[in-house]
């Protein structure tokens, strides 16, 4: 899986939505890890407000995903957001032929530059208008450079030949250091590999073809065909290539020498394939960051469990060994008593061997053999039927078979106690096996593409999407940007509601309506007040203006409406809120029980209360993570609190729970 954007990308990201950004406000700035940052942007020529992220060596482009936040805020982190918060962004460059990127920032009275490096051991470093270090992601001493604060910035040494500006005679040049016309464009001239792929193919030559055998004309066209490429690759295209579902690379260009291969998905704008691809990237980087440390255990456990079988398995040997001998000496306790009698006499121990002669010769019995003797010891060994058996001439026969069934019983206890400490490693590690899976889900679905409507309270019912706003500004920005002649406008019959639309372009169905009303009233001061009921009223959106009559005047928010108003009578403030599941996430859902129930996982129904929105987040969250099935537990830890508590209406209780899994 590709790494990191290429030169080719840095250009056309630069080249199209770098352009984009200029002029937009810096609202915040926010980070997941130490080496990405992410601005949220406030633009007023566009229709969002879109979030910019750069992480340093990897990539740079705007992403409609909610990204996991540090719950710390860093020193870094904080810096930046005292010298770039609210203001404006005045460039995006590119600086020469190299992966790094420099946007200014800036404000009337002072002016900031903020280099992201794409390069391999890249930085984001912020420096003044004089290029002096302020803050970066690390401190980097090397040969070429250093980057400290307190420093001036500067970029590392090119190494690469710029292809829109040299010569044939240059290309030609830096192309004969490779020993093969694939490594001369990716060494030698510094391409990315899948450009130079890209235009062997398209010229139809051998890749390892040696440089000196090109004539100087082939040379040419390798020039115009790369910028043919590089061209390409500023019309805003981009493509995700997959194998078997797995993602293999993002680029601008149409890639042809694996359209055979490997599926190609054409996206209209190459900003959203670099989100879509690099974030699947990171979702799965992450996860398998988590599994890794949990495999980890898991091996520990492991090996430890198979250090405990071991033991319990050499204790129950010779626990039986034990058994066997003690059985075998009771059975033979007369010969076994003579031998020891025997060799307890001092003058037959002085003897040495010769000991095992003597009390040979004495105990002559059929199946009973002595085999050795350690006067140190005081340790007979015999062979009785056929098997040896240790016997001490310290103790009688049947001292020595009880010493044998006491040992045998003290080993059967020990391979007890071990049994019971394999079936709690087998436990720990079943339950980290499921841990791992646990961790890939949580991960994975930490990371959720957020629609541009999730900004606004929503609904979509069938083919029909349904917005209200959650504040005047709001208001007047669906209106504004979304209302069209045929759509239709609904409103609550009280000071102080959300202005709702529903984009139909013609008459919809009285289920949408009616859905769209419950908006309306939910989301309006009744709900805040208690009430159990409110009239709704909708007309079409050419009867509604932004022009009062004249000599008023329409605050922000406000709007007039003309003509006929149809209305609802005694919409309920009921309100269903649950989770469905997108892709590998989750989000909230809102509206009538009829219509959540059929998408939800799992949904509470609201009434005015008491309880503050936040507080009953938190409940409704612990609610849904407890009855959830198992499985299912890791995906309900990743819904935000912050993301519930924005679709409670306000002050709350909850009328009851469902979980809706099939």
């Amino acid at each position: 899986m590709k790494n990191s954007m290429s030169i080719v990308d840095v250009y056309a990201w630069v080249g199209r939505t770098g352009k984009l950004i200029e002029k937009c406000y810096i609202n915040n700035i926010y980070h997941s890890n130490v080496n990405t940052i992410v601005f949220k942007l406030y633009c007023k020529h566009l229709s969002y407000n879109p979030l910019l992220i750069m992480e340093a060596g990897r990539r740079i482009h705007l992403t409609k995903y909610t990204m996991p936040k540090e719950r710390k805020i860093t020193s870094l982190c904080s810096a930046l957001r005292k010298h770039l918060r609210r203001l404006i962004i005045e460039s995006v460059e590119l600086i020469g032929w190299e992966r790094i990127v420099k946007i200014t920032i800036a404000s009337p009275k002072r002016k900031y530059r903020l280099y992201v490096e794409l390069l391999p051991r890249g930085v984001i470093v912020l420096t003044d208008e004089n290029n002096v270090i302020l803050h970066t992601t690390k401190t980097l001493e090397l040969k070429d450079r250093v980057i400290s604060r307190g420093k001036e910035y500067k970029p590392p040494p090119s190494l690469s030949v710029n292809p829109l500006k040299a010569n044939v005679e240059e290309v030609s040049k830096a192309i004969l250091k490779g020993k093969d016309v694939i490594r001369g464009l990716v060494r030698g001239l510094g391409l990315p590999s899948e450009l130079a792929e890209e235009t062997c193919f398209r010229m139809k030559i051998d890749k390892h073809s040696p440089p000196k055998e090109i004539p100087f004309s082939t040379y040419e066209k390798i020039v115009r065909i790369i910028r043919e490429i590089v061209d390409e690759a500023k019309e805003g295209l981009g493509y995700v290539v997959s194998k078997n579902t797995e993602l293999v690379t993002v680029l601008p260009f149409k890639p042809t020498y694996l359209a055979e291969e490997y599926s190609l998905k054409m996206f209209s704008d190459f900003n959203e394939a670099l989100d879509l691809f690099f974030t699947e990237k990171a979702k799965r980087e992450a996860a398998t960051k988590v599994a890794k440390a949990k495999e980890r255990e898991i091996k520990k456990l492991e090996h430890s469990l198979e250090k405990a079988k071991e033991l319990k398995e050499k204790y129950s040997r010779e626990a039986v060994n034990l058994k066997q001998a003690g059985s075998l000496i009771l059975k033979n306790i007369d010969p076994i008593n003579k031998i020891i009698e025997c060799f307890r006499r001092r003058v037959v121990r002085r003897k040495g061997e010769e000991a095992i002669k003597i009390c040979s010769m004495e105990v002559k019995e059929p199946g009973i053999r002595i085999l050795g003797f350690s006067r140190k010891e005081g340790i007979v060994e015999v062979e009785v039927e056929g098997k040896a058996v240790k016997v001490s001439i310290r103790k009688s026969a049947y001292e020595n078979a009880s010493k044998c069934f006491e040992k045998a019983r003290e080993l059967q206890r020990k391979a007890s106690k071990i049994e019971e400490k394999i079936g709690e490693l087998r436990e720990k590690i079943e339950k980290l096996e499921r841990e791992v899976e646990y961790a890939k889900v949580e991960e994975k679905a930490k990371v959720r593409k957020k629609e541009w409507y999730e900004k606004y309270h929503w609904i979509i019912k069938g083919e029909y999407l349904i917005i209200g706003g959650r504040n005047a500004e709001q208001n007047e920005s669906i209106v504004k940007k979304y209302l069209e002649a045929n759509d239709i406008f609904i409103h609550a019959e009280i000071h102080g509601a959300p202005a709702v639309i529903i984009k139909s372009k013609g008459p919809a169905p009285e289920d949408v309506i009616r859905e769209a009303a419950l908006i309306a009233a939910a989301y309006s001061r009744a709900w805040k007040e208690g009430l159990g009921a409110v009239d709704v009223y909708w007309v079409w959106g050419k009867q509604v203006s932004k022009k009062p009559p004249p000599g008023e005047y329409l605050p922000k928010g406000a709007f007039m409406i003309y003509g006929k108003r149809n209305y609802i009578r005694n919409v309920p403030l009921v309100l269903a809120l649950g989770v469905e599941k997108v892709n590998e996430s989750l989000r909230i859902i809102v509206g009538s029980e009829e219509h959540v129930k059929k998408k939800a996982l799992a949904y509470v129904v609201l009434k005015p209360g008491r309880f503050s929105s936040h507080k009953l987040a938190d409940e409704i969250k612990n609610i849904f993570t407890k009855k959830a099935p198992k499985e299912l537990e890791p995906l309900f830890k990743t819904i935000s609190i912050e993301e519930i508590a924005l679709r409670i209406p306000g002050p709350s209780v909850v009328g009851k729970t469902i979980i809706n899994i099939k």
